[in-house]
This record gives C-alpha cells, structure tokens and sequence, in this order.
C-alpha cells in the first residue's frame, strides 16, 4: 500500500514503530557473540573475584576483554550472581548483558528484568 493510502496518521504511526526499534537498545543475536560474552565473563569471575564483604567489584577499562570492550559500555561488573556489562546506564540498572555464575541464578534473574538472549547470556531492561 502506497504511502498516499496510508494517511497522515498512518504515515506518523509507522514511523513511531520504526523510530522505536531503531533507538531502543538491544541485545546481540549473534550465536558467536553471546558465546564470547560468556567465556570473557567467566574469565573476568576468575580474575576479578568477589572479596567478602563485598557483593561487587567494578573491573577496569584496562581490564574489558575485546569483545566486551566492543560494546563500549558504561561499565562492567563482577557480582557474587555474575557478570554485569551495563550498555546504557538508567536508575535500576539500564540495559545490558548479564551472565550468571550457574543456572540457578539464571531462572532466578529471568523472572525479574532479565531475558534470555542465547548461549547462557541474559538481556537486562529497565523495570
């Protein structure tokens, strides 16, 4: 259907869509990708380990494996649960990827602003 059929309104309507898709962030689907998220994370848990009390440790730039580095986040994470790689910042965490320490941990942040983006990587969204 051209255009000129949709009228003003439709015109608008689609291109709301489009603007939305194309802005709002959004996770890699690439299988190769989300796997090297995964092994760089699980290398970033060995490296930079939790020290109790603690919950958290921030990992340096100096220390973003490559393909981490790539996505040119806000910062990366190493949590008692996993790896947080926080793409775009916003007040409960923004966007970005989420790997966890085991499958447990990965049912539990599935039902809370996680989604499974494939090969054992999660996708957080603001909630």
């Amino acid at each position: 259907m051209p255009f000129s059929r949709l009228g003003c309104a439709g015109v608008v309507a689609i291109a709301a869509t489009l603007t939305l898709v194309l802005v709002c962030p959004h996770p890699s689907w690439n299988p190769w990708t989300l796997r090297a998220i995964k092994a760089e994370s699980e290398g970033l848990m060995t490296t930079h380990p939790i020290r109790a009390p603690e919950a958290w440790t921030s990992v340096p730039r100096a220390d973003w494996p490559p393909v981490i580095a790539s996505f040119e986040p806000e910062s990366v994470t190493v949590h008692n649960w996993g790896v947080e790689v926080t793409t775009i910042p916003f007040f409960d965490g923004g966007w970005g990827y989420g790997v966890p320490r085991n499958d447990e941990v990965r049912r539990r942040l599935a039902k809370q602003c996680y989604s499974d983006a494939g090969q054992g990587v999660l996708w957080h969204v603001p909630c």
